[in-house]
Parts: C-alpha cells; sequence; structure tokens
C-alpha cells in the first residue's frame, strides 16, 4: 500500500531547481495547482500527466527544459483551467481534444475562446512565420 498525498497545491516557481520529478507525484490526487515555471526541470509531459490528477486546475510548466509532444492524457483533465508550456521543448501537434476542456474556455455570446492556453516556441526559438 503506497502513502497517501494530501497535497493540494505546489509552487515551486522561480527557483533554480532541476532534473525530473518524482513518479510520486502522480500520488497526490487531490492536486489543484502544479506551478514549475521558470526551473530547468526536464523529463516528457506524459510522465508528469496522470489520470489520477483529476481535480487539476493549474498546470503551469513555463520555462523548464520538459520536452516531447502534448500526451493525449492531457484531454483527461476536465477541471483544467489555466495550462502552460511555454518555454519548452515540445513538440509535435496538439491533440485536438483540448477543444473539450471547457473549464478553460469562457462564454462571450454564442462564441467560446480559450483564455489561458499557452504552448509558444522553445527558448531561443523563433515562432514560425518570423
Amino acid at each position: 500500500m503506497t502513502a497517501g498525498c494530501f497535497l493540494h497545491s505546489l509552487h515551486l516557481r522561480n527557483n533554480s531547481m532541476s532534473g525530473e520529478l518524482p513518479t510520486s507525484l502522480k500520488n497526490c490526487e487531490s492536486l489543484k495547482v502544479i506551478d514549475l515555471g521558470n526551473n530547468k526541470f526536464s523529463g516528457t509531459l506524459s510522465a508528469l500527466i496522470e489520470d489520477s490528477l483529476l481535480d487539476l486546475t493549474v498546470l503551469s510548466l513555463r520555462s523548464n527544459q520538459f520536452h516531447g509532444m502534448v500526451p493525449r492524457k492531457l484531454c483527461n483533465l476536465a477541471k483544467l483551467q489555466v495550462l502552460d508550456f511555454s518555454g519548452n521543448y515540445i513538440s509535435g501537434t496538439i491533440p485536438e481534444c483540448l477543444n473539450n476542456l471547457t473549464a478553460m474556455a469562457q462564454n462571450e455570446g454564442l462564441s467560446a475562446f480559450f483564455t489561458y492556453l499557452y504552448l509558444s516556441a522553445s527558448p531561443g526559438e523563433k515562432p514560425r512565420g518570423q
């Protein structure tokens, strides 16, 4: 039997932390906020995003060294409101199922649009078309 994790919020922004995140983080089923921005964490996003983190509302991984593709498992996080992968080494396509993350959308009349989805170019890389 694994020990439970009662962490609701993990804020490690603006440090000099590095390495891969512990796999035990997936045991923190009541996590609502993960903010790891502006560090030197590495590894793949699929190693971090687990189906057990269903209460997650904020996932900010801005300005780290994560790499790989955006995993489809992300689409299972229905409560997600803020998603920020900017400033990493993410490649591939954005899964279409992200359209189903309605907690991230704001309704303005008949149209809905995403307000907190950040997936910009890798550090030092110019966005295409510039």
